[in-house]
């Protein structure tokens, strides 16, 4: 097994990174999603075993829609505590992943198998905001 050669201040750059009051530190994230970008959310809950292959047939066979299109689509589990959201960018599929350690995303009820968000939507859910109160969210059945 190969050894890792660390500089002698990797601990000290690394603590002082952490002692920084950066955004990141702070958990803000922010999404900077062009306007042309859409994001779809399937509705029902979806197995999080489930890998690129498994996803990108399900939003082609499921939800209908074009995986290559470059747009979002979002997945979350029975429990509500984690979300996939699948994309291809460019030459190939990215999967993001999160979970929560503590409560569950709040998910607006939609009939419908897909339902679209904004994506300054999408960076409030990711933040842990309720999307279920309908004055705010803009859901748009497909």
């Amino acid at each position: 097994m190969p050894k890792w050669i660390l500089p002698k201040n990797f601990k000290y750059s690394l603590e002082r990174e952490l002692s920084t009051d950066s955004e990141f530190n702070r958990g803000v994230a922010m999404l900077n999603l062009p306007p042309s970008v859409k994001v779809y959310i399937a509705s029902e809950a979806t197995d999080m075993r489930k890998s690129i292959d498994a996803l990108s047939h399900l939003v082609q066979e499921v939800l209908k829609k074009d995986v290559l299109s470059g747009h979002l689509f979002v997945f979350c589990n029975k429990r509500g505590d984690k979300i996939k959201i699948l994309y291809w960018d460019r030459n190939g599929f990215c999967l993001w992943y999160k979970r929560l350690e503590r409560g569950v995303f709040r998910l607006p009820k939609v009939q419908k198998e897909v339902f679209m968000i904004a994506p300054n939507e999408l960076s409030l859910l990711l933040e842990g905001i309720d999307l279920t109160d309908r004055k705010r969210l803009t859901a748009t059945q497909i």
